[in-house]
């Protein structure tokens, strides 16, 4: 007998824990970002500061992160990402904005294209020279 209350209990936690995920959502989406302060020249292996803007379009998004992906030898891409997060509740409509600062170290001498989002978003182009 108590092996079969052991099995019952067993199951009704596992269904209470089932029902606990189907309730909360967390994902990871790209977010609107545009470079608002870019240097139009720079040295070769020194820091060039990058001053950025994100927008998120709800408080439910956390946790910002950028990413720099080179895309070709002077060519970067730079893409905002942030975790939505949801626990069934109703997020408002309230645009977070956050400026932040992204520091670049470019490898060699040239001039460096930076695009900033990808589509669906529009797309920012920069570019920096490197002595």
């Amino acid at each position: 007998m108590k092996k079969y209350w052991l099995v019952l209990l067993t199951a009704l936690s596992l269904m209470a824990c089932e029902r606990s995920i189907d309730s909360f959502t967390l994902r990871i989406e790209p977010v609107f970002a545009r470079v608002t302060l870019l240097p139009k020249t720079g040295q070769v292996s020194k820091p060039i500061p990058i001053k950025i803007r994100v927008e998120e379009p709800s408080p439910c998004y956390q946790d910002m992160i950028l990413l720099l992906e080179k895309e070709s030898a002077f060519t970067y891409r730079l893409q905002a990402n942030a975790g939505y997060v949801n626990r069934n509740e109703v997020c408002s409509q309230a645009v977070v904005v956050t400026d932040t600062i992204f520091t670049f170290v470019p490898p060699q001498k040239g001039t460096y294209i930076i695009h900033t989002n990808k589509p669906p978003f529009p797309v920012q182009t920069d570019s920096i020279r490197v002595e």
